[in-house]
């Protein structure tokens, strides 16, 4: 079975595979697990984008942002509400943060959505997911003590994709200052970047992803965190073999 992604929420960890997407929710200590069909006309036309270099990118981008319009909400307020705490000061220190605000502000947005993360049981049900897709890769007959031995950092968290970018915007920033276009142009070349993972690259982008992941995005979970994470990966095999 293909695994071709996974999330965690608040109180739920989802897994996609190639024809379905299973979620598994804790709801008043019962886990309950739903399916989704993938309909084909996506698969078709992901398949075309994706096979298109630079604009599958962008794909992803509107995906991400029907997905989770929250998050990019927040950040977009945050964002706004920093630009708004500067304006017309004229003060030496003051210019100097100006100047670099945009790209310390999207360090600190980071920063909180982890903090947002360790402070909710995201954290937890994401190392869960981590876990369980590690525990998958090992042996498919999963169990708790199978899924606890395993390391709570994943070689293809979404992590990796944030830390491409922000280490590509680092780079335009030094070249370019502040100027708008080097966050369309970070995004698009990182993603590639993730996509393909170059080895003269990746083993750095992976070692400051997986630190990110341990410390920002991950916490230790209970068994109740990789049980509903477990039921999401067993709904997505048995919807996934049934479909064969």
């Amino acid at each position: 079975m293909n695994i071709r992604g996974g999330r965690a929420g608040l109180n739920s960890v989802s897994f996609a595979g190639d024809n379905y997407y299973v979620i598994s929710r804790l709801k008043k200590g019962q886990v309950v697990t739903k399916k989704k069909k993938i309909k084909k006309y996506e698969n078709k036309l992901t398949s075309i984008i994706d096979g298109i270099p630079f604009v599958r990118s962008l794909s992803l981008m509107l995906r991400f942002l029907l997905t989770t319009w929250k998050v990019y909400l927040f950040g977009f307020l945050f964002i706004i509400l920093s630009s708004l705490l500067f304006k017309g000061s004229r003060d030496p220190i003051t210019t100097i943060i100006i100047q670099i605000n945009d790209y310390i502000v999207l360090i600190f947005l980071v920063i909180g959505v982890g903090l947002v993360f360790k402070v909710t049981s995201i954290a937890k049900y994401h190392a869960a997911e981590h876990m369980v897709a590690n525990a998958y890769v090992v042996d498919s007959d999963l169990t708790v003590d199978k899924v606890r031995v395993q390391p709570r950092t994943h070689n293809h968290c979404g992590t990796n994709l944030v830390v491409t970018i922000l280490f590509l915007l680092a780079i335009l920033h030094m070249f370019f200052g502040s100027t708008r276009w080097i966050y369309l142009g970070a995004w698009v070349v990182g993603y590639e970047i993730w996509r393909f993972e170059p080895k003269f690259i990746w083993t750095v982008i992976l070692a400051i992803s997986k630190t990110a992941q341990y410390i920002l995005f991950t916490s230790p979970p209970s068994d109740k965190h990789i049980v509903v994470a477990m039921a999401a990966m067993q709904g997505l095999e048995k919807a996934e073999l049934k479909n064969d």
